[in-house]
């Protein structure tokens, strides 16, 4: 069950909205392969609804998280029990994954959408 939510995810956010699966024996050889469409991987549809909002929920926390200190790196860890713990690593540990161009455009202050429609 953990596997198909976790194919579910992959395939949703990638867009990809098939898949062949392949079910092995205990001694892992494959033995049977299953074309799957990505909405088949979840028993609920409710349940793509929890995952995206959680999705939603935590990157709003990280965005929130990083904006306070852009230069900042943070481990995200989640425990056996489902509890997700962030640390601030100390600055010996850091190392600048993000350019200064990206960090500065992704929090700067105007952040909404600047699509204009072209219709006449």
């Amino acid at each position: 069950r953990d596997n198909l939510r976790q194919w579910w995810i992959e395939n949703t956010l990638n867009g990809i909205p098939r898949t062949i699966i392949g079910l092995r024996t205990n001694d892992g050889i494959v033995h049977t392969l299953k074309y799957y469409e990505a909405r088949e991987l979840l028993e609920d549809e409710s349940e793509a609804d929890v995952c995206v909002n959680f999705l939603v929920q935590f990157l709003t926390f990280v965005k929130t998280k990083m904006a306070a200190d852009t230069k900042a790196e943070y481990r995200f860890v989640c425990e056996r029990n489902g509890n997700i713990y962030c640390t601030k690593l100390p600055d010996s540990a850091r190392a600048s994954l993000l350019p200064s161009w990206y960090t500065e455009k992704i929090f700067s202050k105007d952040t909404g959408s600047k699509c204009e429609s072209k219709r006449k």
